[in-house]
């Protein structure tokens, strides 16, 4: 896919080359900014096309540089849940949700739908969202799994329940997400987890 970004005014605006006068197009304060809206608007706005044009392993290319290609099959998200809560089903998987999507929706929250994205997570975006699923049996393994992460500089992110519908009121942590990063960042990490 080829990308050209061009200054226009005080913003800059990306058009994809292969798709001209599409209508969708990236702008933003800065080149990485345009780039991504233009990537949130092929993915959202015509996801066929999308697909069509990013093809696994197919380069990048923005204003004649090429960008990295990542093996994205390598990139996943790890989830961890503590299984001595004995959470219902259902809860489980809604604690999952909300550490999956916490990365994302944290930055969404933070800028404005101006999001930037690093080479991993366009990876793991653009492949087959990868997730493992661990389990540890007390909080303290879990924000001890979550500190090793956020000390060697992963997105992790805590989930921590409110407590309204199980645990008697009280805020819990429950999970937490990890990622999504290369796999072997995990390692020291989550490697000595169990499957759930």
């Amino acid at each position: 896919m080829e990308i050209e970004i061009v200054k226009s005014g005080s913003h800059y605006r990306a058009d994809c080359k292969d798709l001209p006068g599409m209508p969708p197009v990236g702008i933003g304060a800065t080149p990485e900014m345009a780039v991504t809206c233009l990537f949130w608007c092929l993915m959202f706005e015509d996801p066929k096309t999308w697909l069509k044009y990013i093809k696994k392993d197919e380069p990048i290319v923005v204003n004649g540089v090429m960008g990295i290609v990542i093996d994205k099959t390598q990139i996943k998200q790890v989830l961890v849940i503590r299984k001595d809560l004995k959470m219902r089903r259902g809860k489980e998987i809604a604690q999952g949700s909300h550490a999956s999507l916490a990365w994302l929706s944290d930055r969404i929250r933070r800028f404005n739908l101006n999001v930037i994205l690093s080479e991993e997570e366009i990876g793991w975006i653009n492949g087959n969202f990868a997730k493992v699923c661990l389990q540890v049996d007390s909080e303290e393994k879990l924000l001890d799994v979550y500190n090793k992460a956020k000390e060697k500089n992963l997105t992790a992110f805590l989930i921590t329940d409110s407590g309204l519908t199980e645990f008697n009121g009280v805020p819990t942590n429950t999970c937490c997400g990890i990622g999504p990063h290369s796999a072997e960042r995990f390692v020291g990490i989550t490697d000595e987890l169990k499957l759930y």
